[in-house]
């Protein structure tokens, strides 16, 4: 299961890399060059910390809640149940979240400059 994760961040990254490298070498008329790079580093970095937080705040709590009267089965279920679905939502959403977090810093950063 841990190796699993590992690879959703590689392949994560790889798609990131593949955005960044698309806009600053094949889509160069648009201008985009910069600020794609700071939405898809945002991106990424929401993808891996909500992952976590989020798969790892429901796992505690799911334990707590069920961990009794299951005689410890509820590890394997809020492990697999719980964790995964809960991680994959609160990624979804930090991802979204800093995303846009990271064009405005790209945004704000380029009216400094100028």
């Amino acid at each position: 299961m841990k190796r699993a994760g590992h690879l959703g961040i590689l392949l994560d990254v790889g798609q990131s890399a593949t955005r960044i490298h698309r806009a600053c070498t094949v889509d160069v008329d648009n201008n985009q060059c910069g600020s794609t790079g700071f939405k898809e580093t945002g991106r990424v970095a929401g993808n891996v910390a909500g992952g976590f937080v989020g798969a790892g705040t429901a796992y505690v709590a799911c334990n707590m809640i069920f961990g009794l009267p299951s005689a410890g089965s509820s590890l394997l279920w809020c492990g697999i149940v719980v964790g995964a679905s809960s991680g994959y939502i609160a990624s979804n959403i930090a991802s979204g979240y800093f995303e846009i977090k990271g064009e405005v810093l790209y945004e704000t950063l380029i009216s400094l400059r100028d």
